[in-house]
């Protein structure tokens, strides 16, 4: 296969294993929203969304028994398909780094990979939590003596800032490592891993900032633009709204997928650069 039947192989497979997770996550919600009575109304679903979405809360609030019940189940099959989910994004990176004339293909690749992206999805979740958990305190701290109301506020959302940028660089790096592991297929462990992505990130760090603000500024406006084909497809439920969505999510797929590309690339250059 070219590269680019890898890619599209790859993107689809990201997609259709999105709409089935959704589906699982979803349908046991829908039923217990059917069940309240919603589909009697000439609106449909879209009656859950007015006044700010009050009709919602309502019928929560007197439902509330039958939706404690599906929250653990839907905790639970949430992180079975979170971790399920890490095969499709190991096949985006096959995709990018494998070469043509490669042996095996995308899937049972990615499924060679899935227990090292487990490992590494775990240390970053545990990171990620401790970096939330000390934003928390420390905004939950009381300002120093002196200080007025602007002063605190302003402090508190200096730690939130720095505890989003402090989410998004682990982020980056899980990234990074990812394709790293991929693309020298287990040689090296996690932790010299992870100190390799680390060179990597130090060789060309403005670069790859800037590549990541723009795709995540295109990820934000496609997400808006989802956000707003959901209301569109409550109101008008046509196949043609759903269409728009889906096309919309192949275009946060192929974020993924340039995103892990440069990542790619400058695995590449670090390469080169440390070989002369």
């Amino acid at each position: 296969m070219t590269r680019a039947e890898r890619c599209a192989a790859a993107v689809f497979g990201f997609w259709a294993s999105s709409l089935v997770a959704g589906l699982l996550l979803s349908l046991p919600w829908f039923s217990e929203i059917c069940a309240q009575g919603v589909g009697r109304f000439a609106d449909g679903e879209l009656v859950l969304m007015r006044e700010g979405g009050a009709y919602l809360l309502e019928m929560l609030r007197l439902g509330s028994a039958p939706v404690r019940s599906l929250v653990l189940p839907t905790v639970a099959l949430g992180l079975v398909t979170t971790f399920i989910g890490l095969i499709p994004i190991a096949g985006l990176i096959v995709a990018v780094v494998s070469e043509t004339g490669e042996r095996g293909s995308i899937f049972s690749r990615a499924c060679g990979h899935w227990f090292e992206f487990s490992v590494l999805r775990i240390l970053t979740l545990l990171v990620q939590g401790a970096v939330i958990l000390t934003a928390w305190l420390l905004a939950q701290r009381s300002a120093p003596l002196g200080w007025d109301i602007r002063q605190a506020n302003a402090l508190s959302l200096a730690v939130l800032a720095v505890a989003g940028c402090l989410l998004a660089l682990v982020g980056c790096l899980q990234d990074l490592v990812r394709v790293l592991l991929v693309e020298r297929s287990g040689n090296l462990s996690i932790p010299r891993l992870i100190g390799a992505g680390g060179n990597v990130v130090r060789r060309e760090p403005f670069k790859l900032l800037a590549i990541w603000v723009v795709l995540a500024g295109v990820a934000l406006l496609l997400t808006g633009l989802m956000g707003a084909g959901t209301f569109a497809l409550l109101r008008d439920h046509t196949f043609a709204t759903w269409c728009l969505q889906q096309l919309l999510f192949v275009g946060l797929i192929l974020l993924k997928l340039l995103w892990f590309s440069s990542l790619n690339a400058a695995v590449a250059r670090e390469r080169y650069t440390r070989s002369v």
